[in-house]
């Protein structure tokens, strides 16, 4: 089953992201374009949890 969160819903379970990581994800993130693949969560407890693409949500989160 496929759903839709706002980002503030989601916890990462990285603690760190690679500077030179975001750095290249923000060159191609561009808040304009709503076709970005869906990031990978999952639930445990009732809270939902990012599993991947951590570098991404950020960019999503400070544009």
């Amino acid at each position: 089953m496929s759903r839709e969160l706002p980002i503030s819903d989601v916890r990462p379970i990285q603690l760190y992201i690679s500077r030179e990581k975001l750095a290249g994800v923000l060159e191609w993130f561009h808040v304009d374009t709503v076709e970005y693949e869906p990031l990978p969560a999952f639930e445990d407890d009732g809270s939902w949890y990012l599993s991947d693409g951590h570098a991404r949500a950020f960019a999503a989160y400070l544009r």
